[in-house]
């Protein structure tokens, strides 16, 4: 097995246990010092490739490129990882991923609105499909034993989050 098929799987199994590891974890450590902790951890083993990436390519970045790039890992990934974080704890861990898979849609809605880039029919329709879908599946007039409201608005409020993150960080890559 190539190891590029090999980190894809790791990578595919690594996320998809994240909700019910979370959940698990959640019941030992405070929601906020599990975000740190994860994005901590994670920050410290790519920081070396991210500087040896920045010294190849040569990139020439100023503070406003510094600041913005902050504003995006301290904001936008924490933030929503924290509302996802904080969402799993009250809802269901299956629930949880179901509505964080819709990142991508609020990725589509503010893709629109911020660069401009054009909705085209198809994506209005996959757009409704998709709400109708979630609304279906969550059930939010007779929700299953173990979701709340609360949690499902924190974990779609971290899905928004993160579809905003991928919209900004398309900028910030044109930029540098």
């Amino acid at each position: 097995m190539k190891k590029v098929t090999l980190y894809i799987f790791l990578a595919a199994f690594f996320f998809g246990t994240m909700e019910i590891s979370l959940k698990l974890a959640g019941n030992e450590l405070e929601q906020f010092q599990l975000t740190f902790l994860r994005f901590m951890v994670g920050g410290l083993l790519l920081l070396p490739f991210a500087v040896s990436e920045i010294k190849r390519r040569q990139l020439r970045m100023d503070i406003k490129d510094y600041l913005y790039l902050l504003l995006l890992g301290i904001v936008c990934i924490p933030m929503s990882m924290l509302l996802f974080q904080l969402g799993v704890m009250r809802s269901n861990a299956a629930t949880a991923a179901l509505i964080m898979c819709v990142s991508p849609l609020f990725t589509m809605f503010f893709a629109h609105f911020i660069i401009h880039e054009k909705m085209k029919r198809k994506n209005v329709i996959a757009l409704l499909i998709s709400v109708t879908g979630i609304l279906f599946m969550v059930n939010p007039f007779n929700m299953q034993e173990g979701n709340t409201v609360q949690g499902i608005l924190m974990v779609l409020a971290g899905a928004a989050l993160f579809g905003l993150y991928s919209v900004l960080g398309k900028i910030s890559i044109k930029k540098i």
